[in-house]
C-alpha cells in the first residue's frame, strides 16, 4: 500500500533521483573526508600508520556491530536496520539516478526496466525505525539519568561530578570485590555503570591506545546504550576552542580518557593532559582516566598525591586501573 503511494507521487517530482544522488555524493564525500582526517595525530602532523590502524578499527568495528546485533538491545537492533535499509535505498536511488542520466544521454542502453517504490520505501521505513529507536533510547537514558547533558541541565551534570569526587582518586577495578565496594560507594546509576563495565572489561593486549579506545567504546555501546557514548569527540564540537579529541564521551558529560603502559615519562604525560582536560571541561562534568597495563603500585604512587590536588582545586578527577 505504501510502496504503490511513494512510486506514483515520485511520477509528480521527477527531481527526488538527482536529489537522492547529491544526497549521496554528499555523504560519500563527507566519509573520504573523514577517512582523510584519520590519518593525522593529535598534533595535526600526517601519520600513514596511524591512518592504517584507523581503518583496520573502523572495519573491525563494523564486523562487530553484525556480531552484535544478536545480544544487542531490541532498539539498538532497531537503529542498526533503519541505518541500514536508509544506506542501502540511497545507494539504489544514486545508481538509478546515474544509470538513468546515462541513458537519456545516450551513453549507455541500460535502463532500469523495474520499480523504484521499493527503494523509497526502505528509505522512508529505515529513517523511520532509526528515528524511533534513536529517540526512544535517548528518553530511557534520561529516565534513568545516565544522560546529563551540561548545556541542558548543568546541574544534573553538576551531579555526576560530584558522584565520581565521592570516588577514591585511584580505583582499582580489576579486584572485583575491590570493585563492588566501590559501587556500594557510588551514588549516581551512571558512575555505577562506568565502574561496572570497566570491571569486566577484558580487552586484547595492544601495543598501542587506539584498540583499548575502540574496545572499550564497543563494549559501551552494547552495555550502556541508553548513556550514548561517543568515540574521538572533538573538543571544538563542546563548545570548546581547543584542538583535540575525547577517547570517549559518556553521557554527554563524563570525558574518558585512556592510556596505556605509562612510566615515569609517559605518566608525567598524561598527568598534564588530564589537568588540562579537567580545567577545561569542569563546567560540564568529570574526567575519568582508565589506565591499562599499568602497574597498580606506580599508579597509586604516582597519581594520588596528583588527582588529590586537583580535587581539592575543585576539579572532578579520578583514574580507574582497568584490563
Amino acid at each position: 500500500m505504501l510502496a504503490p503511494r511513494f512510486s506514483e507521487w515520485l511520477g509528480h517530482v521527477p527531481v527526488l533521483q538527482p536529489i537522492a544522488l547529491i544526497v549521496f555524493l554528499v555523504l560519500a564525500l563527507v566519509l573520504a573526508v573523514a577517512r582523510i582526517a584519520m590519518f593525522r595525530n593529535e598534533d595535526g602532523k600526517w601519520d600513514p600508520a596511524l591512518g592504517l590502524a584507523n581503518i583496520r578499527l573502523g572495519v573491525a568495528d563494523v564486523f562487530s556491530a553484525v556480531g552484535r546485533l544478536r545480544d544487542a538491545h531490541p532498539k539498538q537492533r532497531l537503529q542498526i536496520v533503519g541505518s541500514f535499509f536508509v544506506g542501502a535505498s540511497l545507494l539504489g536511488l544514486a545508481v538509478r539516478a546515474a544509470f538513468n542520466g546515462l541513458y537519456d544521454l545516450g551513453v549507455d542502453s541500460w535502463d532500469f526496466d523495474w520499480s523504484d517504490q521499493w527503494d523509497w520505501s526502505a528509505l522512508v521505513g529505515g529513517a523511520v525505525l532509526w528515528v524511533w529507536a534513536r529517540w526512544a533510547t535517548h528518553r530511557d537514558g534520561q529516565r534513568a539519568a545516565l544522560l546529563a547533558d551540561p548545556s541542558e541541565n548543568a546541574q544534573a551534570a553538576e551531579a555526576v561530578a560530584q558522584a565520581f569526587v565521592g570516588l577514591p582518586n585511584v580505583v582499582d577495578c580489576r579486584d572485583s570485590e575491590a570493585a563492588a565496594a566501590f559501587l556500594r560507594q557510588s551514588s549516581h546509576p551512571l558512575v555505577t555503570r562506568l565502574v561496572s563495565e570497566l570491571g569486566a572489561w577484558r580487552p586484547r593486549r595492544s601495543d598501542t591506545e587506539k584498540p583499548y579506545q575502540h574496545s572499550l567504546f564497543r563494549k559501551l555501546r552494547v552495555a550502556v546504550p541508553e548513556a550514548e557514548p561517543q568515540l574521538e569527540v572533538p573538543l571544538r564540537s563542546q563548545g570548546l576552542p581547543y584542538m583535540g579529541r575525547i577517547d570517549i564521551l559518556l553521557g554527554r558529560c563524563v570525558l574518558i580518557e585512556i592510556k596505556r603502559h605509562l612510566t615515569t615519562s609517559t605518566a608525567q604525560k598524561a598527568l598534564g593532559q588530564i589537568e588540562m582536560y579537567a580545567q577545561i571541561w569542569q563546567r560540564k562534568g568529570p574526567v575519568v582516566l582508565v589506565l591499562c597495563d599499568t602497574d597498580p603500585y606506580f599508579a597509586v604512587s604516582f597519581f594520588e598525591p596528583a588527582l588529590n590536588r586537583l580535587r581539592a582545586s575543585g576539579l572532578s578527577v579520578v583514574a580507574v586501573l582497568a584490563a
